[in-house]
């Protein structure tokens, strides 16, 4: 097989998995990350952090490097403006793995998601947004609650609240608050055809 995939993000573990799952298969595998790293990938490109304005300048000169590719990104901070490069990476005739860009923006904000969940009938914990007064947090949310940076990957930043002196105390403007829901944590990986068949689905214990 003479099929090429570029993973962003390789020296991490999604783009370290999504390379060894690619090469396991016969697939080139072109690794790229903001350091030198070892990785599963059959090569590596060094591209520019996702902060840098230098990001879609290295990102679109490794796309056109590599004509016929899919490009694969897996850092969460490069997805916002990946989506927003969409036409001009299927422009240089590469592939994406990834939706469209209102999902994106919107899987990209812990309130804007929790609000979409809502809307849509999701069960989904209850979410107030930064503004929200600090002495009315307990009535709405009870606790323990949870403070979270809006924007953010994974369970970085994310704390635990256990008394109101804790809340008073907490500084923060970009933060949502949630109510706490215990017990174990899940996470769904779905991934579709073109045409909207559900190609995998797999849970993840966190």
């Amino acid at each position: 097989m003479n099929e090429k995939v570029l993973v962003t993000g390789v020296g991490g573990p999604a783009g370290r998995a999504a390379a060894g799952w690619f090469t396991g298969r016969g697939l080139v595998v072109v690794g790229a990350d903001m350091r030198d790293v070892e990785s599963p990938a059959t090569a590596f490109r060094r591209i520019a952090p996702a902060a840098s304005p230098d990001f879609a300048f290295s990102l679109l000169a490794l796309v056109a490097d590599h004509p016929g590719a899919l490009l694969v990104p897996t850092v969460s901070e490069e997805l916002p403006i990946v989506a927003r490069l969409r036409p001009e990476i299927l422009a240089r005739g590469c592939a994406l793995a990834m939706g469209a860009r209102t999902g994106v923006e919107v899987a990209g904000d812990k309130l804007r998601t929790a609000q979409a969940l809502a809307r849509a009938g999701v069960s989904a914990p209850h979410t107030l947004p930064p503004a929200s007064p600090r002495g009315e947090l307990v009535a709405a949310l009870g606790l323990p609650l949870l403070a979270k940076p809006r924007v953010g990957r994974g369970g970085r930043g994310v704390r635990v609240l256990r008394t109101s002196e804790e809340i008073a105390r907490l500084a923060g403007s970009d933060l949502v608050f949630q109510e706490f829901i215990p017990g174990d944590e899940f996470d769904v990986n779905l991934f579709l055809e073109r045409g909207g068949a559900v190609a995998a689905a797999v849970v993840l214990r966190k």
